[in-house]
């Protein structure tokens, strides 16, 4: 890449090539993937089917920033891919025809729910009850990971005994010191290590949580350390005071037990109701009620309208879409833009 961008030439091989472009390995997705962390996981099972080949997802969702990050990161770790395809969201796999250059093959693998879960154990090797160590950002951390993690971390500290690190790109840091990340991560005991990552700078480490396969797989042969990885919000509660491995590794965790579905679906149907009898009070008394949904890309703001607007007419209940504020909205009454809808 350096050659090419002082020459302004490339090599006439590889997937540079038209032809080697083509997928080699069909791997239809129908699990659950809703967190970067998951994604993760499917690169990981991925990479090592596919090897130096080219994977082609079918049935995958387009994913976000963050989802495509650990995604790839994954592939490249487990294995040596270069490229892969998404059937319907990459540019050169329209169709899954398109990815396979019109040979698509009869055979493919399933990453399905019990897959995803089966990787999450692959790289777990903990022997004991205590960490010391929770690595966050490996692919370095975005501006959206560093404001959930400085979110999960305020108003905490990390335990006694244990490091937290969070490795990012030095302007993201940048970012995140004018936005007050950097300083509720610090001041919560955090570390922040820029362009660089603990596992490259051997740093100590006995028993290592982390929401990265790509950092799962390095640290296990760099540092000789046991590895448990999981998502973000558990890895941020496994290094602050009160919460340790069996947090992490209890399938249920946050919560105490699951909700059983008859019971929830009796709740949910007793909350539909309310929100029926909301919708007649506002039609008969002429009110006019505003709920507003905020929240990073991908938080899940479209499925909680969805299960809003089940039940209500649309007539009645209007689903508003606003764009980034104005230089004059900005100045405004935070509520004031939302009065003429």
């Amino acid at each position: 890449a350096v050659a090419a961008s002082l020459t302004g030439w490339v090599p006439e091989l590889g997937v540079l090539l038209d032809e080697n472009r083509k997928g080699t390995l069909r791997i239809e997705v129908s699990a659950d993937l809703t967190h970067p962390t998951d994604w993760g996981a499917l690169g990981y099972f991925s990479g090592k089917q596919a090897g130096l080949g080219i994977p082609v997802f079918d049935g995958a969702r387009r994913p976000s920033q963050d989802e495509a990050k650990q995604l790839c990161a994954a592939l490249a770790t487990s294995g040596g891919v270069t490229m892969a395809h998404i059937a319907g969201v990459t540019p050169e796999a329209r169709t899954l025809d398109d990815a396979f250059h019109n040979d698509v093959p009869d055979e493919y693998l399933t990453f399905d729910n019990d897959t995803l879960a089966e990787m999450y154990q692959v790289l777990r090797n903990h022997t004991a009850d205590e960490i010391d160590t929770v690595i966050l950002g490996c692919p370095h951390a975005s501006i959206r990971e560093m404001a959930e993690i400085a979110h999960l971390l305020e108003g905490n500290k990390v335990a006694d005994g244990v490091r937290l690190w969070i490795d990012t790109a030095r302007g993201t840091k940048g970012n995140a010191d004018a936005m007050g990340f950097t300083r509720i991560i610090e001041e919560a005991g955090g570390q922040i290590i820029c362009d660089s990552c603990p596992t490259n700078i051997r740093i100590p480490a006995k028993r290592i949580v982390t929401h990265g396969f790509k950092q799962a797989h390095y640290a296990r042969g760099m540092l000789g350390a046991e590895l448990i990885v999981a998502k973000t919000e558990p890895c941020v509660r496994a290094a602050i005071a009160g919460a340790g491995k069996r947090d992490v590794l209890d399938p249920s965790y946050p919560f105490d037990r699951r909700w059983d579905t008859d019971a929830y679906e009796a709740a949910l149907d007793a909350v539909q109701i309310e929100l029926v009898r909301l919708q007649a009070w506002v039609k008969d008394t002429g009110a006019r009620v505003a709920i507003i949904f905020e929240g990073r890309d991908a938080a899940g703001k479209g499925g909680t309208i969805r299960r809003f607007r089940e039940v209500l007419n649309p007539r009645v209940a209007r689903v508003v879409a606003l764009p980034k504020p104005s230089d004059r909205e900005q100045t405004q009454w935070y509520f004031q833009r939302y009065v003429s809808h």
